[in-house]
This record gives C-alpha cells, structure tokens and sequence, in this order.
C-alpha cells in the first residue's frame, strides 16, 4: 500500500454541519475497526453527488 492515499473524507462538526472534501491520509489515520477495500474503479452518478 502506499503511504498516503486520497480518500473522501465527511465530517461533522458540533453544529452538525457536514463537510465533504478529498484528503490526503495515511493508514496511522484510520480509525480503529475501519475495513482497507481495494478499488480497482467506480463511477459516481450526478444524483450521487447532490
């Protein structure tokens, strides 16, 4: 695995105020528990994104 990847990363913050952005991590970022998928390729629909 590389060291870093990009990822989409949502977050919330105290005022529940979701944010979505594309992020550079490492595997020391994940969360204890997170599952390591492997993507070969993927599509995204207009709808998807809204």
């Amino acid at each position: 695995m590389p060291e870093t990847f990009k990822a989409i990363l949502v977050s919330r913050d105290a005022e529940k105020n979701q944010s979505v952005a594309v992020t550079e991590l490492t595997e020391a970022d994940l969360m204890e528990g997170d599952v390591t998928v492997a993507v070969e390729a993927t599509t995204v629909n207009y709808k998807d994104g809204l």
